[in-house]
């Protein structure tokens, strides 16, 4: 008999349509249930989801998920997949978890961080039975130096932004065809958080001739800069480049899921000369670039993508996955 697998996320960000649909299309297979938070219930279009609220208040989350997990329990569920966690309360899932004899596993986002102090102290806490999934070997290591406990490598999906999040977007769009005729090119610059300023100002001014869309709350114009609320497929497919300026103290530890989309939209990553174009530049050497390189000769570049990589690529990121997940060797308190 199979041993029954869940997969929870009742952090379901918006931005995280598209891989929470790619894992929900390639896993639901090995998949007994799944529970998403309710607010991206209209953009879910699998059968057979459960959709929970994951209320504002952190006590009622930590409430909603041992709900969720109790469920999980009763339903003779012995291992879950967590697409995200909340680190201030997940330890005390854990324990419960680990009494319960569950085996679970953990996909690391931006839960990795000495610079969170709080939430660092928050992580060492959750009980090491847990199976960490990571991105990178830096965050292996981060891991096992800290934690203590199994860590895996596996990949983060190359998808491209969900159709049906157009429905979220503002219907307030930007013509660049006029902005076109009067620069080089278009430079997307999509990261709003953890990013280093001093990159991001030396680029621009040193770049006056191409003109950069940059996220940001308010829709402005300021001379070679286009300040938009939020970035549509629409856009994503017009721009020439998108150029990811990193806080670097941050991102050893994590990956930008940009670099995934752009690649996703065949489209060239510019990054500044530090770990995470190091480690990006051996896996996607056609699409990443360097800003030490002159801009207009990387937007003449061509960024071949070799037939099936994609698929290839996702197939055997779900495949490593799948062993993982069906991994007897990893289940805390096999079944017999």
């Amino acid at each position: 008999m199979n041993t029954k697998t869940a997969l929870v996320d009742l952090q379901s960000p918006l931005g995280h349509l598209g891989i929470i649909n790619f894992y929900i299309k390639n896993l639901k297979k090995n998949i007994s249930y799944i529970f998403l938070n309710k607010k991206i219930k209209p953009y879910i279009k699998e059968k057979n989801i459960n959709f929970f609220s994951y209320k504002k208040n952190i006590f009622l989350r930590f409430l909603n998920l041992i709900t969720v997990c109790n469920y999980l329990i009763s339903k003779d569920v012995k291992k879950i997949l967590f697409l995200s966690y909340e680190v201030k309360f997940f330890f005390l899932i854990s324990y419960y978890l680990k009494y319960k004899k569950i085996t679970f596993f953990l996909v690391e986002h931006d839960t990795l961080s000495l610079e969170k102090k709080f939430n660092f102290f928050f992580n060492k806490l959750i009980d090491r039975s847990a199976v960490r999934l990571v991105y990178t070997k830096n965050q292996y290591f981060f891991v096992k130096n800290f934690f203590l406990t199994d860590c895996y490598v596996t990949n983060h999906p190359i998808v491209k932004d969900y159709k049906d999040l157009k429905k979220i977007y503002s219907e307030k769009d930007i013509n660049l065809n006029n902005f076109k005729k009067n620069y080089k090119g278009v430079i997307l610059i999509p990261s709003r958080f953890n990013i280093n300023f001093s990159h991001l100002y030396s680029f621009v001014k040193k770049n006056n001739d191409f003109i950069f869309i940059v996220l940001s709350k308010k829709i402005k114009i300021l001379k070679n800069i286009i300040f938009i609320e939020n970035i549509s497929e629409n856009i994503i497919k017009r721009v020439d480049a998108i150029y990811l300026p990193l806080k670097d103290s941050v991102y050893r530890y994590r990956v930008s899921s940009w670099i995934y989309k752009g690649v996703s939209y065949n489209k060239k990553i510019i990054l500044d000369n530090e770990f995470t174009y190091k480690y990006e530049k051996k896996r996607f050497d056609n699409f990443i670039f360097n800003t030490i390189h002159n801009l207009e000769n990387i937007i003449r570049n061509k960024t071949n993508i070799k037939k099936n990589f994609i698929k290839n690529y996702n197939l055997k990121l779900i495949n490593d996955l799948k062993f993982l997940i069906n991994n007897k060797k990893l289940e805390r308190w096999p079944s017999g």
